[in-house]
This record gives C-alpha cells, sequence and structure tokens, in this order.
C-alpha cells in the first residue's frame, strides 16, 4: 500500500467519522509518520545534497596543522562554482520553447497549434515576472548540482481574480436592468468589461522552483502518488496567512482549536527565541527558533501543517505531533491512477538504474565531490610553503685560509645578537650568498595537476571557452560537441518535466479558471490584422478542446551547432528525406509564420506589384503627368511574363487582345511553343514558378504580341 492509500483510509479533519477531534488527531498523526518515514528514507540524500553545497558555496574547512594556524593562508578553489555556473548558463541561455503538433489539417488546426505556443511561451514570462525573479535558472541549476530539479504549479483564480468575482457579478446585474439594450448588445458589452478586468490582474496562475532538499515523495509505475515539501518559513508571516497562534510551550494552536488558548501575536516571538530568555525554556538564550512547515499533497487533498518549537525535537531531526492548520481537496489527482497531475513536476539528473533517492539521479558534480577538498588543502600547503619561504635568507660564507678569530668565532665582532642586516646595495668584506629554503617538492606539483585533470572532465576545456591554438574549428567543434552529450540526460528530463506542466498548466484553464486568460506576448503572422509583433494573446477553453499534449524544447546549442544543424536541414531537405514543417518545427520556428512571411516578402518584391505602387504612389502625390502614367504602364507591362513563359514583353503600347485562340506553329489551337500534343496551357504565376494567385477565366484568350504566334483557324 502506498503512502497516499494509507492517507486516503484515514478520515479528513474537516469531515471527521464519528469519533469528534479524535478522527482528525489520527489523521494528522498518520501524515506525521508518513513525512517522518519519508525523512529517514531520504536521509543519505539529504546529507549528499548538504554535501554538495558546502562545496558549492565553499564553506568546507581546510585541514591545517595547529603549528601552521597563524601563518597558513586558506586558499579554496573556485572551480566547483565556476563549473556549475558555466553549465547552468550554458544550458539555461536560451528560453524554453514551446512546440504543440496540430490536431488537425488545414490552417484552423495550424493557427491553433501557433496561438498555443505563443500563449504559453508568453505566459511563462508572465509568472516569471510576477514572482519577480528567474524560475528557470534555479530549476536548472539544481538539476545540473545537485541531480534533481522540482517546479511547482499551482491555480490561484480566486485569490488573483477576487476583485473580477465581485465586479462580474455587479455588472451582469446592471446589465438586466437595462431595459434599452437587447441581449446580444448586453453580451457584447458584458465579455468586453469583463476581459478588460482580467487584462489588469494578475495571472491566474504560478509557478516556483522547489529547493531540492525539502522535496520528498512516493512514486509508483502511474507517477507521484503522495509528494510533501519539509520547509523552514518566517513564523509571523505563516501565522498571519493560517490564522493561527502559539502557546507559551511553542505549540502551534489551529484558528478552529477552541479548547487551547495561544499568546497575543505581540508576545509571539517569546515562543521563537527572539526576545531576551527568562520566559520560558523553549526561548534558546535568545536565537530565533524556526516555525517547520510541511504541505502535503495526495491524490485527493492537500494538508498544511505547523510544528513550533515545542514540537520538534533538538536539532529539528525528528518531527513530533505538528497541528493541521489547513486543508482542501484540490482535484489534481487522476481518478484512475491515483497519481497526481500536479503541482509538481519532478525531473532528475543524469538518471541511472538505481532506485535509491540518492542515486537514482546524479548531478555533474557527484564523481568530483572528494577531489575539490583535496584540491584546496594541496593549495593551501603550496601557498603556505611561498609565504613562509618566499622571502629569500642570506648567509655569510668563510673564506679560505686561516683568519683572526675570537674564542666564540664572529659573534663577537657582529654583536650580541650574532647577526648582520642586509640591505641591498651595500658592500660587505665577507661573501654573502642566499640560503637554499625548503620547497613543497614535486610531489605536491604533480599531485595537483593529477587532481586538476580529474576534474577537467566535468568542464573540458573546450566546453568553458579555453581552446589550443594548434586545433582546429572542425576538431575543436566536434569536441565541444561530444563534451556536451554527457550533459543530454538532463537535457532530456528536464524537456520531459516542462512539457509536463506546459500541459497541466492547459489543463488549468480548460477545467479550473475556465474562462479566457490573456497575457502580452509575441502575436502570431495570422493572428490579427495588426502589424504589431506584441499584443495580448487570448486563450479560452474552447480552444484547448481537451488537447494537451504540449513539447518544450531547450536550445543550448551554440553558433556552431546551429550552422551544423541548418546545413544537415538542408541536405535532408534537398534529398526529399525530411518535409519542409518539419525542418522549420525542428529548427524553433513556426511553419505557417514562415510560410507567411516568405509569401508576403515574395510579393512585395514582385516588379508587377512594385510598378504598381510606384504608380499609385505618384498618383497619390499628384505629380505624374500623362508621360510619366504612359512610362509606369510600359514599365508594368515589361515586368510581366509572355503567356509563352518567354522573356518579359519590351515597353511599348500592348496591343489589343485578339479573338480565338492562339496556337503554336503545327500544333492544336491553345497551345503553348515546346509543349506536347493535348497539353493544357498554364498561366504563368508569380516569379519562382508558383502557381497563379487567381485562375484565369474559363473563356480567357491567350493574348499576343511581339515574338509571340498569331492567331490561327480552328481546326475544321
Amino acid at each position: 500500500m502506498s503512502a497516499g492509500d494509507l492517507i486516503q483510509s484515514m478520515p479528513t479533519p474537516s469531515q471527521p467519522s464519528g469519533g469528534g477531534d479524535g478522527a482528525a488527531d489520527a489523521k494528522q498523526g498518520m501524515l506525521s509518520d508518513i513525512v517522518q518515514q519519508l525523512r529517514d528514507d531520504f536521509r543519505e540524500r539529504d546529507a549528499l545534497y548538504s554535501g554538495i553545497d558546502t562545496i558549492l558555496f565553499q564553506e568546507n574547512e581546510v585541514a591545517i596543522p595547529d603549528n601552521y594556524r597563524k601563518t597558513a593562508l586558506e586558499v579554496k578553489s573556485p572551480l566547483a562554482p565556476h563549473i556549475a555556473n558555466t553549465v547552468t548558463a550554458a544550458l539555461s541561455t536560451n528560453p524554453p520553447n514551446v512546440q504543440f503538433d496540430p490536431t488537425g489539417f488545414g490552417d484552423p488546426a495550424q493557427a491553433n497549434s501557433t496561438l498555443r505556443e505563443k500563449f504559453f511561451e508568453a505566459a511563462w514570462r508572465r509568472q516569471e515576472e510576477e514572482a519577480q525573479r528567474s524560475i528557470f535558472r534555479p530549476f536548472m541549476h539544481a538539476l545540473i548540482t545537485k541531480g534533481e530539479g522540482i517546479i511547482k504549479t499551482v491555480e490561484r483564480s480566486k485569490k488573483a481574480w477576487s476583485k473580477y468575482n465581485k465586479d462580474q457579478a455587479k455588472l451582469r446585474e446592471i446589465l438586466e436592468e437595462d431595459e434599452a439594450l437587447s441581449a446580444e448588445d448586453k453580451d457584447k458589452l458584458y465579455d468586453k468589461q469583463t476581459e478588460d478586468w482580467k487584462k489588469s490582474l494578475p495571472y491566474p496562475i504560478a509557478s516556483t522552483d522547489v529547493p531540492p532538499d525539502t522535496f520528498y515523495y512516493v512514486k509508483n509505475e502511474d507517477g507521484l502518488t503522495f509528494a510533501c515539501e519539509v520547509k523552514t518559513v518566517p513564523f509571523f508571516e505563516t501565522l498571519e496567512r493560517f490564522q493561527a497562534s502559539v502557546d507559551g510551550k511553542g505549540n502551534i494552536i489551529a484558528p478552529s482549536d477552541y479548547r487551547a488558548t495561544g499568546l497575543p501575536r505581540h508576545e509571539w516571538a517569546t515562543a521563537f527565541g527572539s526576545t531576551v530568555p527568562g520566559r520560558s525554556q523553549w526561548q534558546g538564550r535568545g536565537r530565533v527558533k524556526p516555525l517547520t512547515m510541511v504541505e502535503a499533497w495526495d491524490a485527493n487533498e492537500v494538508t498544511y501543517i505547523l510544528y513550533g518549537p515545542g514540537q520538534v525535537t533538538r536539532g529539528g531531526k525528528r518531527l513530533g505531533r505538528g497541528t493541521v492548520v489547513k486543508s482542501f481537496k484540490h482535484r489534481y489527482g487522476d481518478r484512475v491512477t491515483g497519481a497526481l497531475r500536479g503541482p509538481y513536476f519532478h525531473a532528475q539528473g543524469i538518471t541511472t538504474h538505481s532506485r535509491l533517492p540518492e542515486h537514482c539521479g546524479l548531478g555533474i558534480l557527484f564523481g568530483f565531490l572528494e577531489l575539490f577538498p583535496m584540491l584546496d588543502s594541496l593549495l593551501t600547503i603550496q601557498a603556505n610553503a611561498a609565504f613562509l619561504y618566499g622571502f629569500p635568507a642570506f648567509k655569510e660564507t668563510q673564506p679560505q685560509g686561516p683568519t683572526l678569530q675570537g674564542p666564540f668565532g664572529n659573534d663577537e665582532a657582529e654583536g650580541e645578537t650574532g647577526r648582520t642586516r642586509i640591505e641591498p646595495g651595500t658592500l660587505y668584506p665577507r661573501d654573502i650568498a642566499p640560503v637554499d629554503m625548503p620547497r613543497s617538492g614535486q610531489d605536491l606539483e604533480k599531485t595537483i595537476q593529477f587532481i586538476r585533470g580529474f576534474i577537467e572532465m566535468a568542464l573540458p576545456n573546450v566546453v568553458s571557452g579555453t581552446v589550443n591554438a594548434e586545433q582546429s574549428g572542425w576538431a575543436i567543434t566536434q569536441a565541444s560537441q561530444l563534451a556536451r552529450l554527457g550533459w543530454q540526460p538532463i537535457i532530456d528530463n528536464a524537456q520531459f518535466a516542462l512539457s509536463r506542466r506546459v500541459g497541466f498548466e492547459s489543463w488549468l484553464i480548460e477545467k479550473r479558471v475556465r474562462e479566457p486568460v490573456s497575457v502580452w506576448g509575441e502575436t502570431p503572422a495570422n493572428y490579427s490584422t495588426s502589424r504589431a509583433r506584441q499584443g495580448w494573446l487570448t486563450v479560452a477553453p474552447d480552444d484547448l478542446n481537451g488537447v494537451h499534449r504540449y513539447r518544450v524544447v531547450l536550445q543550448p546549442e551554440t553558433p556552431a551547432d546551429r550552422i551544423q544543424q541548418i546545413r544537415t536541414h538542408k541536405e535532408l531537405l534537398s534529398l526529399r528525406l525530411e518535409a519542409w514543417n518539419d525542418a522549420v518545427t525542428q529548427l524553433g520556428g513556426n511553419p505557417d509564420e514562415v510560410e507567411a512571411a516568405w509569401l508576403l516578402y515574395d510579393m512585395k518584391n514582385d516588379p508587377v506589384i512594385k510598378a504598381e505602387l510606384k504608380k499609385r504612389t505618384f498618383q497619390e502625390l499628384g505629380i505624374m503627368d500623362e508621360e510619366s502614367l504612359n512610362n509606369a504602364n510600359a514599365e508594368a507591362r515589361a515586368a510581366q511574363p509572355s503567356a509563352s513563359g518567354g522573356p518579359p514583353r519590351p515597353p511599348g503600347p500592348m496591343p489589343p487582345p485578339q479573338m480565338g485562340g492562339g496556337s503554336a506553329p503545327g500544333g492544336q489551337p491553345g497551345q503553348q511553343p515546346g509543349m506536347p500534343p493535348n497539353a493544357v496551357a498554364i498561366t504563368p504565376g508569380l516569379p519562382g514558378g508558383g502557381a497563379p494567385m487567381v485562375p484565369p477565366p474559363r473563356n480567357a484568350q491567350p493574348m499576343t504580341g511581339p515574338g509571340m504566334p498569331g492567331p490561327t483557324a480552328p481546326p475544321r
């Protein structure tokens, strides 16, 4: 039985089953036991994450002998944070690209696909703007360094649109009382006003990243069945949010618990030890004790449990009996499988065959964790040797032969100390030579190079921007691509989790928000008649229609990779091994937008269109006389291709059309030169061999002109 099934077997606090408060206490105890069991199961993972944070933020201590602590310089290598930041920047330099395959054939399905892609890309930017920080980069940083990343997405329409819900009810009452308006006019005014209100309000869906070391879960073949966060939160804001209180012993009191009496608000701080001690033993001598919150999600319900200082053991290693301050049904679970659709979207780093939490997903620093402290120790030894023995010492050399010395050698002549102060540039009667100071030895240099060679495997030089001048450009590109293949599992897992998140956001709009939602972003080419590239994008539940299968693509490539991809698709298209739409999609574009843009470009650059635009421009400006008008008409006729597909007609007056069908010499009427018998004449279209935009009339006759065959009599 899974953790979710165990929770569902217990009655909820809001619906006790005949036992009064005993049922709520039993549910609360069951949740606390499950959370504590998960913390015990994930203890090795938490210890691994703590060690990674220690190295990333350079909080590790370097072992230095006691005799050298006064003079030793503690040196720490910046390689660990440099590797993490470089790889994170490489994989998160471009924002996620949303792709949606059309659900049908034709322009409406393609337009719906483009609208969805543009909308959810703009919606992600909107959520990051409202969070006032980047969400994608912390998610990728945790995924790269610790091998685990989580994004949380929840619906908040009741909170974000609380004012809208009140105003739209008043608006409906006002419109119903107005008898001068028809029902159609009332609906138009209502839709217009409510949409304007919603555009000015926050986005009804919010996302955030979850630190991996606070996330615990139960997963089976169908996905997540139970997930929870165990996190430290500020006590004052949290108690205000849940309308809870705290007593003098440091226990949290639920808002519905009428049996206990809490402290006044101005005395809450005394229970958490943030004032001078002397009131109770839980104050901790002036140190603020944290407030721990557990947010537990199963397939049907979410429960918030608070643990005060009196409900947590020393050190916070074990949780006691917390206080349930809020619990409600969320309807995010799948009724068939019992798994969670959301709100958590869990991605692992370099996946392995292990099912242990500390080994199933690894970060890029996992195999090098022991090398960074060792490198810090060696660099400290090297720096200490350079500090102690970097300044030279001198000695006097004794001259050869007998010398006059006192009973104690030369010490009497030099004074009580027996030392001579050396000043550069001074001549001395005796020879002075430097003393050969101790050195750290060759083994230290070799060991440092040896360790750095291992660490370089995590971030090769070609990836970090350091290359050898003797290498060719192609060799550098290939080496960079092969080095980054080790990051491909991380990219794939991140894309899968982000794709599920976008699908869940789409499901929330259709099933939970149930109203059109608008965001400001880049509009598709065929979205409106406006030429502006930015505008409001609106998605309604009818546009989603129960299909929520999206694909998010990360593009961490360099310009060299981009050129290589373009060349690959060019070869595939030339050999007809790939469709044009597929090539545009894989390169990150929208086929309908690209096609519309090129169609507009070709039409603008067509000679006929250019001549017509020039003619109308002169007419509007009033600077065209009869001679200029004739010249413009001649240029327009010269730009048109001949009916036989030959070169354009020379400038000159257009001959009147001839009645009857023309024919090639020795051919049938209406047949073009060089065409086989019984072939149908095709009217030339736009330059480039395209079909005509408008087909010619059925009874249209071929034109005659210079270089064209004249009319012939119809065959008898």
